[in-house]
């Protein structure tokens, strides 16, 4: 067992535990540290990467900053490979490596911290690599193409069925599942006559309520991108989402994330992420949820997602577009001086911006003069709003 973290919160109190699994080295697999000597059989075109190992130590040394009264966190337990984890104040411990045995092991005690209160919040988080096969999404432990076992299918996890069963065993009221990993569909995968394996069973059918959504990198047959060495962009809309965007509303003076708010949030970060040589990285949300539930609260300044355009389209390339505040929502009077963000040099596609959230004057003004130049009142909240000025030629 590797917790770096355990708050020992009195028993009977709902609390917040998460299982965060970070696989860059698999030691098998094409340059890995036993690929001389004890190659995999089959490595389905899959060899080291360097994201996994940060962007989960990211994850994890984010984590004590959150703030969740109805279930403060109780528990972290990490899984990384390469086995060195350095924390936020750059202490060393030693982890457990995510083997398929140490891995099937922690997702059975995580899941039994999490079954222990009905409000209890479970999150499990993993990067590595990643397969699918016929809507089955298989995620490789570090021990994954191991030729010691003949059966190969016994290191690789079969994550729909395990969800599948989680859902169905959890007497907690919700779990999120964080996926940052691949789901391509390679000839290797159909050629594969034996199944993939679930590190949970059972043996029930009815499902309750739950809010158990599967936030994921990759849409079906798709590719999860990093940039070497960095934290991958799926973690990094993670921690942002988190820190500043993923919130639906303000409760008193506390921002809540939600479970839903943090995956759209995530999903129009990912989506204005540029990276010109790989596919756009993408959020695919999916799993069961019959219900929100509150994660997460923040204080202070909430960011939005600004998209401003302009009704007919046709005028945003004669358009000067200027967002300007009224009154932020973090300060109790008006502000003064006022804040003004804009795009000055007219572009045919809308103007994208980040603002907090507040109420604000959108302005188009046209120097050519071909439209009337306008002004609307908008409230901007988070973690996206779209504004469309109306205008007359």
């Amino acid at each position: 067992m590797s917790i770096i973290l355990n708050r020992d919160l009195a028993a009977g109190i709902p609390q917040t535990h998460a299982l965060i699994v970070g696989v860059g080295a698999y030691p098998h697999l094409i340059d890995g540290s036993e690929s001389e000597h004890k190659p995999a059989e089959n490595s389905y075109g899959l060899g080291q990467i360097t994201s996994p190992p940060i962007s989960a130590t990211a994850f994890a040394n984010w984590l004590p900053k959150l703030d969740n009264a109805r279930a403060p966190l109780g528990t972290v337990e990490l899984l990384l490979s390469p086995a060195e984890y350095i924390g936020s104040s750059g202490e060393k411990i030693s982890v457990d490596i995510p083997t398929m045995e140490n891995l099937t092991k922690a997702y059975g005690e995580w899941f039994a911290r999490v079954n222990s209160h009905r409000d209890n919040v479970g999150i499990f988080y993993f990067c590595g690599h990643g397969l699918e096969r016929e809507g089955t999404m298989m995620l490789m432990p570090s021990d994954f193409g191991d030729p010691s076992v003949a059966n190969t299918s016994l290191k690789i996890v079969n994550f729909s069925l395990t969800y599948d069963c989680s859902v169905l065993e959890s007497t907690a009221n919700t779990m999120l599942f964080l996926i940052d990993a691949c789901r391509e569909t390679t000839l290797e995968v159909l050629q594969c006559r034996t199944p993939p394996t679930a590190l949970l069973t059972s043996h029930k059918w009815k499902v309750k309520e739950i809010d158990a959504q599967i936030l994921s990198s990759s849409n079906e047959g798709g590719q999860s991108h990093a940039i070497p060495d960095q934290k991958s962009f799926f973690t990094v809309a993670l921690l942002d989402g988190l820190e500043k965007f993923g919130t639906r509303a303000k409760n008193n003076r506390k921002w809540e994330v939600t479970t839903s708010s943090l995956a759209t949030a995530m999903k129009h970060l990912m989506s204005r992420m540029q990276t010109p040589e790989m596919e756009q990285p993408t959020c695919h949300v999916g799993g069961r949820s019959n219900f929100d539930t509150v994660i997460h609260t923040f204080t202070g300044v909430a960011h939005v997602m600004s998209c401003v355009d302009c009704d007919p389209n046709s005028a945003l390339e004669h358009a000067e577009l200027t967002i300007t505040t009224v009154k932020r929502a973090d300060r109790s009077i008006d502000d003064e001086p006022r804040e003004e963000f804009g795009r000055k040099t007219p572009a045919p596609v809308p103007y994208e911006d980040v603002v907090p959230a507040g109420e604000y004057s959108v302005a188009a003004r046209f120097p050519s003069g071909q439209f009337a130049d306008a002004t609307t009142p908008q409230l901007m909240l988070p973690p996206y709003t779209r504004c469309t000025v109306e205008v007359i030629p």
